[in-house]
């Protein structure tokens, strides 16, 4: 026999090989024991076609020392010997690590993160971000998430963005991206229709884009061809339009207010009506009301 190496040394276990003419041993037995400890040694045997082991259970941070006897006709060979040391933690095998850092959705005031972690997964994550010149937050998030969306932010500035793993006490190596945020858009009316049609009333309904108005003006000319004018508030998205006159057409007309300026108006027409059952009773006729966008 020759050549005995070590080899894959872990914190429990070793891996043994050897060399050996063929034919010769009956089998191969292995003797090995820790030499601070007084239990005595423990042994393995392996087929002598055999020229590899790895012994198992072993304590960590351990010295050891192996013995290797072939066996033939019940005796025991000249042993080969050699000495190896357990590693001193728990392996742990390839840590995880992060992807390269997505962004989405980027808004005058918020954007959206993305990632994945590669190689197994972590407990946590540390999310950092703010402006260069400061100042920085930071979110901690669940292990099993894999987005964030960062609200709050100011447009048109340069913001960095870091993100770290976390598993058990330990730290991944970082991922860093960094995001401008958009300009502000100033507040635009895209439509304005008409729902819920009856002989006095009748429901408006509107969408804008970019920011917000300040309070919204509704016009419209009453049954008398009187000006009516209305303040909203500027949460509203829907108002409905009161004490109309049966059987008449109206015109309506919104307004943003920003800085006491008014917007581009968005409109709608619609007629109001009304009919009689064949007992004469008063029923309301839900009325067609045309919508109109701004381009």
């Amino acid at each position: 026999m020759g050549g005995l190496q070590v080899q894959d040394v872990t914190s429990s276990s070793v891996t043994l090989i050897w060399k050996a003419r063929p034919g010769i041993f009956e089998s191969f037995l292995i003797r090995y024991e820790d030499v601070t400890d007084t239990l005595g040694p423990r042994e393995v045997t392996v087929p002598g076609d055999q020229r590899e082991v790895t012994l198992h259970d072993l304590s960590q941070d351990t010295r050891y020392a192996v013995s290797l006897y072939g066996v033939r006709g019940g005796k025991l060979s000249r042993p080969l010997k050699e000495e190896v040391t357990t590693d001193s933690s728990a392996d742990r095998g390839t840590p995880p690590r992060l992807s390269p850092l997505s962004v989405s959705e980027i808004r005058q005031d918020s954007f959206r993160v993305t990632w994945e972690p590669l190689d197994g997964d972590f407990d946590a994550y540390v999310l950092q971000y703010g402006p260069a010149e400061g100042p920085h937050k930071e979110e901690t998030l669940r292990g099993d998430e894999t987005t964030f969306l960062i609200t709050g932010l100011v447009a048109e500035v340069n913001y960095t963005v870091e993100l770290r793993g976390i598993l058990g006490d330990s730290y991944s190596d970082p991922e860093t991206t960094f995001v401008f945020t958009e300009k502000p858009r100033p507040p635009r009316l895209e439509s304005l229709s008409l729902s819920d049609v009856r002989r006095d009333s009748a429901q408006l309904t509107w969408e804008l884009s970019g920011g917000d108005f300040d309070s919204f003006l509704l016009f419209y000319r009453d049954a008398d061809g009187q000006p009516r004018e209305i303040d909203l508030e500027r949460d509203l998205r829907s108002y409905t339009v009161k004490e109309l006159k049966p059987g008449k057409k109206y015109k309506f007309f919104l307004y943003g207010l920003s800085d006491g300026k008014r917007s581009k108006p968005v409109t709608a027409e619609t007629s109001t009506g009304e009919r009689r059952s064949n007992t004469g009773e008063r029923k309301p006729i839900q009325g067609r009301g045309e919508a109109i966008q701004v381009r």
